[in-house]
């Protein structure tokens, strides 16, 4: 061994942190967390408190505590982050483990993390508008909400009391009129001689929706033929109208 002063390899000599998450102790790589988020870069360059020295993070005795984040989420994140020692029946990460995934880089600032999480997420979800629009809400995913509202806007069934229980009264009432007033010009562009027939109901309401909605009524079955696999309402520019109803 030479006589010089000893130095660390840049590269190749991994300092590691010890993490705290509820009752479970992590002990990661340091060096990821500081070149994927700026608070941990900060975290770890404030001075240790106190004499001891031992400071936080080098030792199961002394971990950083990380309040407020479960650590099922925490895992989640680690997968993501260390995929070499995931075992190989848990590398393929769930809807839900993304969702933590986005939830904690949101919280960390992991900007190129958060963007993979919702890349995911957006293949993952399919056609579940009621959760992509909850989690568009909860996470700031902006660019979901116009594409989920018209999902939920164009499909067969109506909105039921679960669905709106969960996307909250406000919200499914403007769904439901952005149905009605898709109706309404859907009915002006595809009806022709039905207008008189309409007209002299004593419920035109009722007599415009049998028209477009049941199989037997020949506007149905007009668009069915020319276009089988959508709905009527899809004649109507939806989007256009989402954006009116909600304010977009």
């Amino acid at each position: 061994m030479s006589d010089g002063t000893i130095s660390r390899d840049t590269v190749f000599y991994v300092e590691q942190v010890v993490f705290l998450v509820e009752d479970t102790l992590f002990k990661v790589p340091r060096r990821p967390f500081e070149e994927r988020s700026e608070v941990f870069r900060d975290m770890f360059s404030l001075p240790s408190v106190g004499l001891t020295a031992d400071p936080e993070g080098h030792s199961d005795e002394h971990p950083i505590r990380l309040e407020g984040v479960k650590a099922d989420d925490f895992r989640a994140l680690l997968k993501y982050m260390f995929p070499q020692w995931a075992t190989s029946h848990s590398r393929t990460l769930s809807a839900t483990e993304w969702v933590s995934i986005l939830k904690l880089s949101r919280m960390w600032s992991m900007t190129k993390s958060q963007t993979s999480a919702i890349q995911k997420l957006e293949s993952l979800l399919g056609e579940d508008p009621i959760r992509r629009i909850l989690l568009a809400k909860e996470y700031d995913i902006q660019n979901w909400l116009s594409r989920a509202y018209v999902q939920l806007a164009s499909r067969k069934e109506p909105l039921n009391a679960k669905d709106a229980a969960s996307l909250g009264y406000e919200c499914a009432f403007k769904i439901v009129e952005v149905r009605e007033r898709a109706y309404e010009i859907m009915f002006t562009k595809l009806c022709g001689d039905c207008t008189r027939r309409v007209a002299s109901s004593t419920d035109p309401q009722a007599n415009r929706r049998r028209y477009f909605l049941e199989p037997q009524y020949p506007a149905f079955e007009e668009v069915i033929e020319r276009e089988p696999k959508k709905h009527p309402i899809t004649i109507v520019n939806l989007t256009e109208l989402v954006k009116e109803v909600f304010g977009m």
